[in-house]
Formats: C-alpha cells, structure tokens, sequence
C-alpha cells in the first residue's frame, strides 16, 4: 500500500490559509526590482566616476614625469666632469 502524505497547511499571522503555490505580491516584485535596478545604476555611476577620475589625473602624472627628467637633467649638467648616464 501507498501512503499518501498529508498536505502541509501553511497560515498566515492573521489565521488564513495561504493558497498552494503561494507568490510574492507584486508591489514587493516590484520594489525588489526597482532596489535591483538602483544598485545596478548605482555600481556604473560609481565606475564611471573612477574612471572619470583617473583620466583627470594622467595629465598631472605626465606633468610630474617632465618636471623630474628636466631636474635629473640640470642635475646631471650641472655636475660638469662627474658624468652621470641615464638613458631612456
């Protein structure tokens, strides 16, 4: 013989029964997705910003490297007989 078991009654706090199959409401689909989309949107603005970011300062990073060649220059001149070979 076959025991069939006994169906699971699920209540809800008020004393009603939940139908079988029992979904998420849709405003809280809804709100779960409007949270997805935001964080989404959310993480880009972030990136979008670093990246905004460090393209403001390669041109400080470029100005930073000329002003230290001119400098290792003069010094290199300016030590006259003590050469000092630095190639690049």
């Amino acid at each position: 013989m076959e025991r069939r078991q006994a169906p699971v009654l699920d209540m809800t706090p008020d004393g009603e029964f939940r139908p079988v199959g029992f979904r998420i409401p849709w405003p809280t689909r809804v709100f779960l997705l409007a949270v997805g989309v935001s964080l989404v949107a959310g993480v880009i603005a972030g990136a979008a910003l670093l990246i905004y970011i460090t393209l403001l300062l390669i041109p400080v990073a470029l100005a930073v490297l000329a002003i230290g060649y001119v400098t290792l220059r003069v010094q290199a001149w300016r030590g006259g007989k003590q050469r000092t070979v630095v190639r690049f």
